[in-house]
C-alpha cells in the first residue's frame, strides 16, 4: 500500500468517525421567549457545540417593538427542553414553563381592553419584570 493510499484511508476513516460521532452524539434543544418583548428563541446543541440559535419576531413582539424600539436586554424564559444521550437512548423532555411571559396574553386582550388600557397593562407588566430582575 502506498503512502498516499494510507493517508487516503486514514482521512476517510477520520471523516467517517467524525460523522458518526455527530450522528449519535448527545443532543440538546431549548425553546422559549423573551419575557419583555415576546420574541421566540430556539437553541440546539450537538456534542456540546451550539449549532443553532434562532430568534424570531412575533405579532406581539412587533407590537412591543413599536413602544420599545431600542430593546436589546432580553429576559429569556424557557418553555421546553429536550436532551438525549449517546446513540438512540432515552430522551428527557421538559414542556411547559414560562415561555414568552405575559406579553402574548396582553397582546391578545388588546382587542377587548383597547390600545391604551393594553399599553398601560404592558407598562405594569414591564415594571414588575424590572423589579423581579433586580
Amino acid at each position: 500500500m502506498s503512502r498516499f493510499s494510507k493517508l487516503h484511508c486514514a482521512l476517510i476513516g477520520a471523516t467517517t468517525f467524525a460523522l458518526l460521532l455527530v450522528a449519535v452524539g448527545p443532543t440538546a434543544s431549548q425553546s422559549g421567549g423573551c419575557l419583555f418583548c415576546g420574541r421566540t428563541r430556539f437553541e440546539s446543541w450537538r456534542c456540546g457545540v451550539k449549532f443553532r440559535d434562532q430568534v424570531r419576531e412575533t405579532q406581539w413582539s412587533a407590537w412591543v417593538g413599536g413602544m420599545h424600539p431600542n430593546h436589546t436586554n432580553h429576559i429569556w424564559g424557557t418553555s421546553s427542553t429536550t436532551l438525549s444521550g449517546w446513540g438512540f437512548g432515552p430522551k428527557t423532555i421538559g414542556c411547559g414553563g414560562i415561555g414568552d411571559g405575559g406579553v402574548a396574553q396582553i397582546h391578545y386582550l388588546r382587542t377587548q381592553l383597547g390600545e391604551s388600557r393594553a399599553r398601560a397593562l404592558l407598562d405594569k407588566y414591564h415594571d414588575q419584570l424590572r423589579v423581579d430582575r433586580d
